[in-house]
């Protein structure tokens, strides 16, 4: 049976968040806030996804039902819903910026393609007159051959989202250091300072590909370098809890009901003080159960050297556990859908939000709670630093594995 809006009136909020279904994917959300949001729950590519429908009552139930089944329709068709509203926005947005500059933007060449049409059905002629967009596509469609699938997705996405708002529309002939300056700028203010840097970086590469081409003699991004036009990027230490607190969070992740593989993975992280990119990359042959040690690759750690991690007998007692989930797989945490990949990067830190220590706990925090306890307990610190892969060990002195515990 569905939801009413006097049911949903009634919705109160409790100590998490909740949600009540009104069928076919589509629920209403309660947050301890006592917000109400509409969602709804579908695969695509075979992935379980979440799409935002609106808040109430600013959206009512009957609303939230027809963007829910203009959704599924969309859904039906192949399209991810998801993608085509992010798609929308940023042609909106293009657009925009195209009527502001109407007044000086020239008359484009026969046989260009307009720059809000498709990528995919780009590849025309071009000319120093074309659009920052038209050459950004150009450019993309030469650099994307042999590269990998996720990181042309990934490229583009970033063209789409970073790039084409602010410059899409503008006459490669016409571009000035300002409008790339305020590119970043406008990426910048998003908070994600090194999304700014990469945008910058990538802007460059698009005009290289011009000039090479003999569609414009210099670069306006040539001479901008990130630290010149952004703020500094402060490097933070990740939050974490006070030793005294410890108690709190290992019963805290003790009793977490989630999905039990995530909650595996922060204990191990915190027996092998490993980061959390090298955890979740962990695969089942780097382990020498009969040493009692994992053998992380170089490839696979910041500091580009093999790490030897000694298990510990609760560190096997875990690992155990992990190889009835997952011991058939090449993973040691393998994706949720699908086993060929690795856990998802934010699944710690969710989970961690989701235990109430958002902003007070990461990751990569209890890696700096294990080198304050052990180095007030008075440890070697070039033997924390070894362990925390932190020093290149042929820089330690006589420094030896501690046995397994």
């Amino acid at each position: 049976m569905g939801l009413t809006d006097t049911a949903i009136k009634r919705l109160k909020s409790e100590a998490k968040a909740y949600r009540v279904s009104d069928g076919k994917g589509l629920f209403i959300e309660v947050s301890p806030q006592g917000g109400k949001l509409w969602r709804w729950a579908y695969r695509f590519d075979g992935k379980q996804k979440k799409m935002g429908l609106g808040r109430y009552p600013e959206v009512s139930l009957a609303e939230a039902r027809d963007r829910h089944q203009e959704a599924r329709r969309l859904l039906a068709t192949g399209a991810d819903p998801m993608v085509e509203r992010k798609i929308e926005k940023v042609r909106t947005s293009v657009k925009l910026v195209s009527r502001k500059l109407s007044a000086v933007q020239p008359e484009q060449p026969a046989g260009l393609v307009a720059s809000s049409q498709d990528a995919d059905e780009l590849i025309e002629s071009i000319s120093p007159q074309s659009s920052f967009r038209t050459l950004a596509l150009h450019w993309f469609h030469h650099w994307k051959s042999c590269k990998d699938a996720k990181y042309v997705k990934r490229t583009r996405s970033r063209l789409e989202l970073n790039l084409f708002p602010t410059l899409g529309a503008l006459p490669i002939d016409r571009i000035e250091p300002a409008d790339v300056i305020a590119m970043a700028k406008a990426v910048e203010a998003r908070g994600v300072q090194e999304v700014a840097r990469r945008s910058l970086e990538l802007t460059k590469q698009i005009f290289e590909y011009g000039i090479a081409h003999g569609l414009m003699k210099s670069s306006p991004a040539a001479a901008i370098r990130p630290k010149l036009v952004l703020q500094p990027y402060k490097a933070r230490n990740q939050a974490r809890v006070k030793e005294r607190e410890l108690p709190a969070i290992l019963k805290a992740i003790d009793e977490f009901t989630g999905r039990k593989l995530v909650k595996l993975a922060m204990k191990l992280m915190m027996l092998t003080l490993l980061r959390t990119s090298e955890l979740r990359g962990a695969e089942w042959a780097e382990f020498d159960f009969r040493k009692k040690q994992w053998k992380v690759p170089a490839e696979r750690m910041k500091m580009g050297q093999e790490h030897i991690v000694p298990l510990s007998r609760q560190a096997l007692n875990i690992l155990a556990e992990l190889k009835k989930l997952s011991g058939k797989g090449q993973y040691v945490f393998p994706g949720e859908f699908q086993n060929t990949q690795t856990m998802n990067a934010n699944a710690i830190l969710e989970a961690l939000y989701d235990m109430g220590y958002k902003g007070k706990q990461t990751g990569h925090g209890f890696r700096g709670i294990a080198s304050t306890i052990l180095h007030e307990q008075g440890f070697p610190h070039q033997h924390i630093e070894l362990q925390l892969a932190h020093t290149d060990k042929d820089k330690v002195s006589a420094a030896e594995l501690p046995p397994s515990l």
